[in-house]
């Protein structure tokens, strides 16, 4: 049913099309032999039928530069068709293109239509028994207002544009088929109808603008970049026919007919917008476009401006005013030029064409961002903004691997990837989202971006080292905390009893000692073990803080000390200390016993080698190697408790700590440590 019923619609709409492209057509070359005829006979100084048609006056004056009625109706002739024909050629081209699309098919006859409405004035007034067809060409043209509003998907966005749209189409109708209605804007003072009709086409370019910036895709954003060209070329047709009104000079009136010319950009442009708008990207013909007609709009502002105040107040005109008002112009124009180029810049491509502003932009970001867990964020939203661009985003790289820090905007078109560099090392990633599925950066926005992503590298760099500094700390704050559960627990489980218990031991010796003297020597004897046990304990813990020996007699004695516990065994340990080693920093003092400690206890333990080496250098790094000749480790071993806390410990003090192990040839522990001998 469905199926039927859309077959009936589409052929009831290219019906439509089919006499809308015949009237239209045959209604226009009808008008263009009429014209023709008009423009070669003058008419009265009020009456004429047609708005270009000369007065006697304006032939006298035509003919003083000479031009004749011949070569004026001619040259008028030749602007309509050249008109016409743009249109029907764009109409007739979209709906070949695709008849079976509804779309496209209004489009296609709204086009049409309003090619030949061009003509259709004249031919009311020559023949009124025509009106009819004239009126619904008419008619169907004005469509075009609401097609600019749905295009390019067909729904009114924003809403409220639903409600503009039905007001244009009653002042449509009322003008067309109520002319004596007061909502005909004919009828209406000729300022106010030119503020009415440029109203609409800035409702309509706002419209397509609000659409561009938060709901088209990249493919109807590309198209839209056309559409705001025909938008454009509508409100320039309607601010020269407001500022020169009905009555222009005979030299306008020739003028005139070369700028309505460029009306046909409008089929152009919408046709391509359609079917090819991947063909050219018109960012730079849109830029400078927008900037030459505010340009010329100032420029005629301010002429007009200086003569009518210098003539108001001095009551002076002429070719006096004239100079001082184009020497006032000349003095401002590049000023004004460069002004009107920064601010359509920063509307169409952000900060992106100003280097300096945007590497400013991006530094006062970061200086007022205080806390370094919001750095990133306010990188990535500065980017986007600075760049004009739908996303980016910031990942950190840590341990071997690219992690999400932070992002802004919404990812839909393929990105681009640049590592964040800094003193030739990799901290990260930085991915951009192109503002179109088509469309990357150009040359020089490669180059600003390079630039910005040496700041952007520091900036990373900082919050690594800032946030592995927050992971240091946190990692030492909980291994104090262990630590102290560790004390805690010893106190508590070993200590704590062992006194308890000494106390106990004492009070019943020397209640047994009255009774039994033997008894009681016994139980002192078991009492006095079981002190120094405790005592042996106190110092265990104590040892486990901070071995006494480092302060007492120095890590040289104690590396020596502890090599000396195990002469018994079968290794030879062989031990090469520096004279320097005596100025260390207890932290580094303390970190390189207990990982020399934690090496020689698994050497003892599981290499099975007959020698061992303990080398320490300072150059500086404090640099301690442990090497044995033993069976090697394996991969899981290198995994274990101990290596984790060796290496834990080594890079809590922003050391480096390697393992290498050859099967049956023997492990190489390898420690450094950042460290400057001063007496050296």
């Amino acid at each position: 049913m469905n199926k039927d019923f859309n077959k009936i619609l589409n052929n009831i709409i290219k019906f439509m099309w089919i006499i809308t492209a015949l009237i239209s057509v045959g209604l226009f070359f009808f008008s263009v032999f009429i014209q023709h005829t008009i423009y070669q006979v003058p008419c009265p100084t009020s009456g004429c039928i047609d708005f270009a048609q000369l007065t006697l006056e304006e032939s006298a004056e035509l003919q003083t530069i000479g031009i004749s009625l011949i070569s004026y109706s001619w040259f008028k002739t030749i602007m309509n068709f050249i008109i016409g024909f743009g249109f029907f050629s764009a109409g007739i081209f979209l709906f070949l293109k695709n008849s079976s699309d509804k779309f496209i098919t209004f489009t296609s006859m709204i086009i049409i239509a309003y090619g030949a409405n061009f003509g259709m004035d004249t031919l009311s007034q020559a023949f009124p028994n025509i009106m009819v067809m004239t009126n619904y060409i008419d008619f169907v043209a004005s469509g075009i207002v609401v097609f600019l509003f749905i295009f390019p998907d067909g729904r009114f966005v924003p809403k409220w544009t639903i409600g503009i749209a039905a007001l244009w189409m009653i002042f449509s109708y009322s003008r067309i088929f109520m002319p004596d209605s007061i909502l005909n804007p004919e009828l209406w003072p000729f300022w106010l109808d030119i503020v009415g009709w440029m109203g609409f086409y800035l409702l309509v370019f706002y419209a397509q603008l609000y659409r561009f910036r938060k709901v088209s895709n990249s493919v109807q954003k590309q198209q839209a970049k056309w559409l705001i060209v025909s938008i454009i070329i509508i409100i320039l047709h309607i601010g020269w026919i407001g500022i020169f009104g009905d009555e222009q000079t005979a030299i306008l009136k020739v003028i005139t007919p070369l700028m309505i010319t460029t009306i046909i950009i409008i089929p152009v442009s919408l046709a391509i917008s359609i079917l090819q708008y991947k063909l050219w990207n018109l960012d730079i013909y849109i830029n400078r476009f927008v900037l030459y007609i505010m340009l010329s709009s100032l420029v005629a502002i301010i002429y007009a401006s200086i003569v009518g105040l210098l003539g108001t107040i001095f009551q002076i005109g002429g070719f006096f005013v004239s100079f001082i008002a184009v020497g006032v112009i000349a003095i401002l124009f590049q000023p004004i030029k460069g002004k009107l180029q920064d601010a359509i810049n920063r509307l169409m491509y952000g900060e992106s064409r100003s280097p300096y502003a945007a590497l400013s932009m991006l530094g006062q970001k970061l200086e007022a961002t205080s806390d370094t867990r919001t750095v990133l964020s306010s990188v990535v939203e500065t980017m986007s903004q600075v760049l004009k661009l739908p996303y980016a985003a910031i990942y950190l790289f840590t341990e071997n691997s690219f992690q999400l820090a932070a992002e802004y905007g919404y990812l839909n078109t393929s990105p681009k990837r640049i590592n964040l560099v800094y003193q030739k090392d990799v901290v990260g990633e930085l991915v951009l989202g192109t503002r179109d599925l088509n469309e990357g950066f150009s040359d020089y926005e490669q180059r600003l971006i390079q630039d910005l992503v040496r700041q952007v590298g520091m900036a990373v760099y900082s919050v690594k080292v800032t946030t592995d500094l927050m992971k240091s700390r946190e990692n030492l704050v909980k291994a104090r905390e262990e630590e102290r559960k560790r004390i805690r627990r010893d106190l508590h489980d070993g200590l704590g009893p062992q006194l308890a218990s000494l106390g106990m031991n004492i009070e019943a010796a020397r209640n047994l000692y009255q009774i039994n003297h033997k008894a009681g020597d016994e139980l002192l004897i078991t009492t006095h073990k079981q002190l120094k046990d405790a005592i042996n304990d106190i110092r265990q813990l104590v040892y486990d803080l901070r071995p006494p020996i480092l302060d007492e007699l120095g890590l040289t004695f104690a590396i020596n000390e502890l090599v000396r516990q195990y002469s018994n065994s079968e290794i030879n340990f062989q031990v090469s200390v520096p004279p320097s080693v005596s100025t260390l920093p207890a932290a580094i003092e303390i970190a390189t016993y207990r990982i020399i400690q934690e090496s020689v206890s698994n050497v003892i333990r599981h290499s099975d080698a007959t020698e061992c080496i303990i080398n320490i250098t300072i150059n500086n790094f404090l640099k301690i190697e442990i090497t044995d000749n033993g069976k090697g480790i394996s991969f899981i071993s290198k995994k274990g408790i101990g290596m984790a806390s060796m290496r834990e410990r080594t890079e809590e003090l922003n050391g480096t700590f390697h393992v290498i192990s050859t099967p049956e040839q023997g492990v190489s522990i390898q420690a450094a440590f950042p460290f400057v001998d001063k007496g050296a």
